[in-house]
């Protein structure tokens, strides 16, 4: 039967694909606004109603989202995780989205 107590304890750390910690500690380093991610400017303005900078998580994350990476990310609930995920989405579909005419003209 294999030891689980002695994995448990470690911890790995989230890495950018060559082995380098994505978030090494708790205090952002980064100092980012969410207009550094030169986002569309309606996400932009839409997320500057309610947010004045992203999290840990979300500084992290959000430009690798931007650069089509894959993102795993584990953090607290209440961290970011969700807005992480969907900022990146919603901004390449309003960067792609097609316009229709709904008037009828």
């Amino acid at each position: 039967m294999a030891d689980s107590s002695k994995r448990a304890g470690k911890k790995r750390k989230a890495t950018n694909g060559d082995e380098t910690p994505l978030l090494d500690n708790k205090t952002s380093t980064y100092d980012q606004s969410f207009t550094s991610f030169k986002l569309d400017p309606r996400l932009l303005k839409a997320i500057t109603v309610q947010f004045e900078k992203p999290t840990l998580v979300q500084e992290a994350a959000i430009p690798l989202a931007l650069k089509g990476r894959d993102i795993v990310a584990r953090a607290k609930t209440g961290s970011g995780k969700t807005l992480a995920y969907v900022i990146p989405i919603v901004n390449q579909i309003l960067r792609k989205s097609v316009h229709f005419n709904y008037g009828g003209d």
